[in-house]
């Protein structure tokens, strides 16, 4: 029970050393909450978690009209810099989505092209499906024309390697 109380102490201790240092600071300040259900503080989020807590900004007496503008004028600057940043790191997590998209998109043709040419090599006859049903063989030279055509697309979905 003490050590509980104690974590409670702790963390209103380091609220409120974050609430009276981050105006000082002038850093964003996150909250997130670990695996273990506690929550913490920082100025970083932890790899893409947290929330970004707003804290009110200590106004300072006295302050000429003039140093206000331009703090407020940094301040725009600041949230357009943070703006850009945002929309770069979602610019780049679509181009990661896309491109593990287009990855898995040529894994399965790649299974797929080689699962084909596996039967084509094993198979004693190829053979093409005619629109009444039937089946029409095909020659020797159509059949290693086939094959090698399998073969093309296996090293373009593959690799060479593949």
């Amino acid at each position: 029970m003490a050590g509980r109380r104690g974590g409670r102490c702790l963390r209103r201790w380091l609220l409120v050393a974050v609430v009276v240092a981050g105006p000082m600071a002038q850093a964003g300040v996150y909250r997130w909450v670990d695996g273990n259900g506690r929550v913490h503080f920082g100025d970083r989020p932890p790899s893409g978690a947290g929330e970004e807590v707003t804290l009110p900004a200590a106004e300072s007496p006295g302050r000429t009209v003039e140093e206000q503008r331009r703090e407020e004028e940094r301040r725009r600057a600041q949230q357009r810099l943070l703006d850009l940043y945002q929309d770069e790191r979602r610019a780049a997590a679509a181009a990661r989505e896309k491109e593990r998209r287009e990855e898995a998109v040529r894994e399965q043709r790649c299974r797929q092209a080689q699962q084909r040419l596996a039967g084509y090599e094993r198979a004693q006859g190829l053979y093409e499906r005619l629109p009444d049903g039937s089946r029409r063989y095909l020659s020797g030279p159509q059949r290693r024309a086939e094959t090698e055509r399998a073969r093309q697309a296996v090293k373009r979905w593959c690799g060479d390697g593949g």
